[in-house]
């Protein structure tokens, strides 16, 4: 198993990359440690990761930081909301809710923003509109 993450990303994280042309590899320096990512002959490079000191992935809580508690509990129910109605995308979903063509609905714009925004896109959706 493996992540896949872009030049960008580690860039941001604070590293520097650079390519050694002999080895084939890529090497990310940072401020503490040194990555390098050797070529498996495969067409893919790769690197065993330490799991501690280090984080590249953003998560729900550092995405929950500028909202409020209730606005996060709002997040919740819109997203409750669009499993219950067998996950509708983003688009779909919002344009339902700003059109009044769900009956009573307690879910408001700002929290499907925010719902989107703090959990991202929804597994379950992806897996079933891509497979």
């Amino acid at each position: 198993m493996g992540n896949i993450i872009s030049f960008a990303t580690v860039e941001e994280a604070g590293f520097k990359i650079a390519h050694d042309s002999p080895s084939n590899s890529f090497i990310a320096s940072g401020p503490t440690q040194t990555l390098i990512f050797p070529n498996h002959h495969l067409d893919s490079m790769g690197t065993k990761v330490p799991t501690t000191g280090m984080c590249l992935l953003d998560t729900v809580t550092n995405n929950s930081k500028g909202y409020s508690p209730c606005q996060v509990v709002e997040a919740k129910a819109a997203r409750n909301t669009m499993n219950m109605m067998r996950l509708p995308s983003f688009d779909t979903f919002f344009h339902m809710v700003r059109d009044n063509l769900i009956n009573n609905c307690p879910v408001h714009l700002d929290s499907i923003k925010i719902a989107d925004n703090d959990f991202g896109l929804d597994i379950a959706s992806l897996q079933g509109k891509m497979t």
